[in-house]
């Protein structure tokens, strides 16, 4: 597991993120350069990125995700597929977001997410209603609910269906999305892990 810290010297105090990645593939690979430059890219201030190697395949990706989420002292942690890139204002929408609902009638907002995009491999995009990406949580919400360490690629489907429930226990919104954006950016290819397909 590698650290990289991105935070940028300003006079404020944001709440830190980190973007953990996971990958199967090289680091050194394109795919995965490309999506820690987006990472790197990032307008947010107070950032960084945890990626995990799991070239060999020993982990799930969900128990590679708690790995991390356990080794980070960030307020907020997202994912990023190795395979995938993030928009360059991404982070500090969500959390900015995340910031305004906490600040209002929504105080047990525990995660904040986005649309995605898809980028085909003739370079054009294309907008994906209906899909969303991992989106930023709470490190805190992470560590009293991790991932199914059993789960690989199912591992978002799952969580989705714990924020569901404890949405129903506290009788309020836990999760909110920025439906204006598409900043999670998923690229369309046949040799995707996850199996994604856009046509």
């Amino acid at each position: 597991m590698t650290h990289h810290d991105l935070h940028r010297p300003v006079n404020t105090d944001p709440l830190k993120v980190c973007v953990v990645v996971v990958h199967h593939r090289p680091a050194d690979g394109e795919l995965m350069r490309e999506a820690m430059e987006s990472v790197k890219s990032q307008t947010y201030p107070n950032l960084e990125a945890i990626t995990v190697d799991n070239q060999q395949g020993q982990h799930s990706i969900g128990h590679c995700r708690n790995m991390a989420v356990e080794a980070t002292d960030a307020d907020l942690v997202t994912f990023l597929a190795e395979e995938d890139m993030l928009s360059p204002d991404i982070v500090a929408s969500m959390v900015g977001l995340y910031e305004l609902a906490k600040s209002t009638e929504l105080k047990g907002l525990v995660h904040v997410t986005t649309n995605v995009m898809a980028l085909l491999p003739n370079g054009q995009r294309a907008m994906l209603p209906g899909l969303t990406a991992p989106g930023i949580y709470e490190r805190a919400y992470l560590l009293n609910n991790p991932f199914d360490p059993s789960l690989d690629y199912n591992a978002d489907k799952a969580q989705q269906r714990k924020l569901q429930a404890l949405a129903q226990l506290q009788g309020m919104p836990v999760t909110f999305a920025v439906t204006h954006h598409y900043g999670y950016i998923l690229r369309a290819h046949p040799f995707r892990r996850d199996g994604i397909q856009v046509k």
